[in-house]
């Protein structure tokens, strides 16, 4: 009888423990971004290793765990962490955000999400995607936020207003010198067209488009179309 009872007990220990190693897996990478999952194992594991309670299935910390990676990564959209019925591996299910502009900067090409944070390199334009070009000298970093998400919405709004008007946009400018100044480059256009990036994204758009399609052939601006004055449009 004892035994059987120390053999039950060693059992129910090795079924119920769990390893240091936990196993990643991207769910929903819809645009194929090459996300740094050794990374992220590497912190899932710490946070494993900081507490005797996450050593076994029925006390593991499971949204702590899931927190602590979130924290770290806010590249990331949700994370899931799961304890396996057959195995000692923790499984951790990650989702990223979802890319809105590829980043064009000297060192590469990297996709940035909504929030502003960077996601990943790219080694080649992705289709879908507008390109978005900082005059500076910045670099992006994965997992860093690159531009305020208040940004990344007025060009989000900007380009689809335009893009959705048949004024197809090819790339979205913030030149260093005017720190509140937003620049769209149109397909196949020789000018530009300036915002304001403090003053409102529809009505900029809306007066944008209005302003295009009353220009004439004769009247076609050589180098930029202004709408930072509301209200107004210069061109030159």
């Amino acid at each position: 009888l004892f035994v059987c009872v120390l053999v039950g007990v060693v059992c129910a220990v090795k079924i119920l423990a769990l390893t240091g190693d936990s196993k990643i897996i991207v769910t929903e990478n819809q645009q194929s971004l090459e996300l740094p999952t050794v990374t992220y194992a590497g912190v899932v594991n710490e946070s494993l290793k900081s507490s005797l309670l996450n050593s076994n299935k029925i006390t593991l910390n499971t949204k702590g765990v899931a927190r602590d990676l979130q924290r770290k990564f806010p590249e990331l959209s949700s994370v899931v962490v799961t304890v396996p019925l057959v195995g000692n591996r923790p499984v951790v299910y990650v989702k990223p955000l979802r890319a809105s502009f590829v980043i064009e900067s000297p060192n590469g090409l990297y996709t940035m999400a909504d929030t502003g944070y960077v996601l990943a390199k790219l080694s080649a334009p992705q289709d879908g995607l507008t390109t978005l070009s900082e005059l500076g000298r910045r670099q992006p970093a994965i997992g860093k936020q690159f531009l305020p998400a208040s940004t990344v919405s007025f060009a989000k709004t900007v380009s689809y207003q335009l893009n959705q008007a048949g004024m197809a946009v090819a790339k979205v400018e913030l030149p260093s010198d005017a720190p509140y100044e937003l620049r769209i480059r149109l397909v196949a256009k020789s000018y530009y067209l300036r915002f304001n990036l403090q003053a409102d994204a529809l009505q900029q758009s809306g007066g944008a488009v209005a302003a295009l399609r009353k220009i004439t052939t004769s009247q076609l601006p050589r180098e930029y179309v202004d709408m930072r004055v509301l209200g107004r449009v210069y061109y030159r």
